[in-house]
């Protein structure tokens, strides 16, 4: 961040005097959904096999936190194959605000141990599957260590925005094309769905019946 020279400016929100935090908490600027496939090469903390979970947290505004099942014995190239291992974060000051990596793994009395962890700020996600490189407790590497997650960022609003724009399109579409759409299959709108003729038969019923 920054060039990497060991100083990050104050966000921009920030340096205005009618910045109000509690008011920045209530709208929401980001969607993060996490999903932890695997993992490999993760450090023994002691002479046991490691099994091994996954805590991923939002650091910063909010305290939301997600945990992993518990994979048994596997510390070489663990799997986490259950749609549940995702989690979803709503974001509402990215600029203040960090997903952190936390690996664990279960001891015989079943009690958690730290194995390594990794931070990124959230201004710097990207969507996609990515190879998260993992540290120890003091952020140095751990060679070869690493996570295999999938994530997916989506900007508030941005669903609404492109039903909107789907919609604009299929009437624009329609407008080219001369039709015209039928939101409900009203006895007039079959009528003027009809051929010439069914419609004719149509219209001859009815004088026929009064």
């Amino acid at each position: 961040m920054n060039g990497q020279t060991g100083y990050v400016l104050q966000p921009e929100l920030m340096r205005y005097d009618s910045y109000d935090p509690n008011q920045e908490k209530k709208k929401v600027k980001y969607e993060i959904a996490v999903r932890v496939i695997a993992a490999r090469h993760l450090p023994k903390p002691g002479r046991s096999i490691v099994s091994p979970f996954v805590e991923i947290e939002l650091c910063g505004h909010t305290e939301e936190k997600f945990k992993t099942i518990v994979c048994r014995d596997n510390g070489l190239n663990p799997v986490w194959k259950s749609p549940d291992d995702s989690a979803v974060f709503t974001v509402f000051e990215p600029e203040l605000t960090f997903l952190r990596f936390v690996v664990n793994e279960e001891d015989m009395f079943s009690d958690p141990n730290f194995v390594a962890q990794a931070t990124f700020p959230v201004k710097g996600i990207r969507s996609g599957y990515r190879s998260v490189p993992l540290k120890n407790g003091y952020s140095e590497n751990l060679e070869l260590a690493s996570l295999l997650v999938y994530i997916n960022v989506q900007q508030a609003g941005k669903a609404e925005e492109e039903l909107y724009s789907s919609s604009s399109q299929l009437k624009k579409r329609q407008a080219e094309v001369g039709g015209e759409p039928f939101l409900y299959e009203t006895h007039t709108n079959l009528q003027r769905a009809a051929p010439p003729s069914q419609h004719t038969f149509l219209a001859r019923e009815g004088s026929t019946q009064r």
